[in-house]
């Protein structure tokens, strides 16, 4: 008699692949502590949201992803070092991957930040919702001295749950090709 796991609601499908694929994903999968087949999960929603979102990186949306998929306890409140009137209500929390790139930032970039936290505090609709496997986040894109960032976050009618801050890398590309 085979044992099983108990309570395991996983649905589970045979798919074929060639052995190069299953080969590669099982070195990668010994190198991350993945399963093959966690693996190869993964490289599927990597792929279905980059196929949604065409206009991020794989970098950002691997971020999100890996953002998303941690626990909600590892949020932080966020603290601003300016203090300004503001919804007292909603309470703005940051996921370490957000806590990491904002201390890294200079005065003056926080400073933006700052103001695109409070754009979205006070209207969680001003950034583009997502669609696919990224439903649920939102990106707000501004601007700072001519270069693009990218907020991403969720939302409900009390919080504000910032997950990765990031740079748009096709931006001056972008810019450089509307120009000619």
């Amino acid at each position: 008699m085979t044992k099983t796991k108990a309570n395991t609601n996983i649905n589970t499908k045979a798919v074929r692949l060639s052995t190069e694929i299953y080969n590669f994903a099982q070195m990668i999968a010994r190198g991350l502590s993945r399963s093959t087949s966690g693996q190869l999960e993964y490289w599927a929603r990597l792929g279905c949201a980059a196929e949604d979102n065409p206009d991020l990186s794989i970098d950002f949306i691997k971020d999100i992803l890996a953002s998303k998929g941690k626990d909600r306890r590892l949020a932080e409140n966020f603290k601003r070092e300016r203090t300004a009137e503001s919804n007292s209500e909603v309470v703005v929390s940051m996921m370490p991957a957000f806590k990491q790139r904002y201390k890294k930032l200079r005065a003056k970039q926080k400073t933006s930040v700052n103001d695109a936290i409070e754009v979205i505090k006070a209207n969680p609709s001003a950034g583009m919702q997502e669609e696919g496997s990224l439903a649920g986040v939102c990106i707000y894109k501004f601007d700072r001295m001519r270069q693009q960032f990218l907020l991403a976050y969720e939302f409900d009618p009390k919080t504000r749950i910032l997950l990765i801050l990031g740079v748009h890398e096709n931006f001056y590309r972008d810019l450089k090709f509307r120009s000619s």
